[in-house]
């Protein structure tokens, strides 16, 4: 009985050493979880800007469609503005980089990255 009683105590021990072993870790990856989105949503942001730059071409666009009608489509690079969250997250492709990150973390890149997209746009409309 008194050895059961061991492999009990011994087995109560090895399992909180466990937890606290998983806790650590765990403890040590969700803190690498602010400094990896900053860095994926600011890659993103990048690819995303560069579609957003295109709009520098507009007037001269509009310039060279002097007695034409007025634009009934947007512009060409307009799809094109948030294709790296897309592509990212694998949404519309059966797989991303992201895919994984997804449930958990779409909403939240998603609206940084367009928030910072929509930043840019108004500055190349207004000052740019």
């Amino acid at each position: 009985m008194a050895k059961v009683h061991r492999l009990h105590e011994g087995l109560a021990l090895l399992t909180h050493r466990s937890l606290a072993a998983l806790r650590e870790t765990l403890g040590q990856l969700t803190s690498m979880i602010e400094p990896l989105s900053v860095k994926i949503t600011g890659i993103l942001t990048k690819r995303c800007c560069e579609a957003v730059s295109q709009i520098r071409s507009i007037p001269s666009q509009l310039r060279n469609m002097s007695n034409r009608r007025a634009p009934a489509e947007p512009s060409f690079f307009i799809p094109l503005v948030l294709r790296p969250v897309k592509h990212f997250f694998g949404i519309g492709a059966p797989d991303g980089f992201g895919l994984s990150l997804k449930d958990a973390f779409l909403k939240e890149y998603s609206t940084e990255v367009f928030n910072h997209v929509a930043q840019r746009f108004y500055f190349l409309i207004t000052l740019g």
